[in-house]
């Protein structure tokens, strides 16, 4: 009588192995599972922590000092952007000056003739958008004055007719110049202004003071 073989235990695949060895598989129980070969995991594991501390350092440190002159070339960029916008409001904000050969009451009407000359002025130079329609001064409170003799002017240069606003206001737009006559020398300084949105004197937003020569005490707002 002839004894039946026993059949050999199919061999487990790779992943079944690793299944059985995480405990997320269970292998037949005739099946051979080798052991876990813990050497041979922790000399590759040696091998593959040098191999990314290897690529770290080859790799991180040009990453680190493109960031940096990325940030560097950025912020050069930037002050060379503010130090062009500062050339400019300084041409456009100088100080302008006059001796219209009047006194009293009528320096103020020579004040705005020459404040609206000059707005004309930049507008046919293109740094200024028209129509231009008039320009009014008002004067400003005392306490802004630098000098005695002198009186601080807000003028503005129409661009626009008045439209009614909320509650009966009449209100226009236009440019805003500031002005100090000097009643006793017969003289007017005036400057173009340029008021910046929101709180005064924000970072990143380019600004040059308005002189005090046109401006008084209002320099410190403007």
């Amino acid at each position: 009588m002839r004894q039946a073989r026993t059949r050999a235990p199919k061999p487990l695949t790779r992943w079944e192995i690793v299944g059985a060895w995480t405990h997320l598989w269970t292998p037949p129980r005739d099946a051979p599972v080798p052991p876990i070969p813990w050497r041979k995991l922790a000399i590759g594991a040696l091998v593959a922590a040098v191999a990314t501390a290897v690529a770290l350092a080859l790799i991180v440190p040009p990453l680190e000092e493109g960031k940096r002159r990325g940030a560097t070339r950025e912020a050069a960029d930037e002050a060379a952007f503010v130090r062009a916008a500062q050339k400019r409001l300084r041409a456009d904000q100088r100080v302008h000056r006059a001796a219209p050969g009047v006194r009293g009451a009528a320096l103020v009407a020579a004040l705005e003739h020459a404040v609206d000359a000059d707005a004309r002025a930049r507008e046919q130079a293109g740094t200024l958008d028209g129509p231009i329609l008039g320009t009014t001064c008002t004067a400003a409170g005392r306490a802004v004055v630098v000098r005695p003799g002198t009186r601080v002017y807000r003028c503005v240069v129409a661009t626009s007719g008045k439209t009614k606003a909320q509650l009966g206001v009449s209100i226009s737009t236009g440019y805003p110049f500031v002005a100090t006559i000097d009643s006793r020398k017969g003289t007017i300084a005036w400057c173009k202004t340029n008021p910046q949105p929101g709180e005064h004197h924000q970072t990143g937003i380019p600004h040059v003071d308005v002189s005090r020569e046109c401006a008084g005490r209002l320099a410190e707002i403007l």
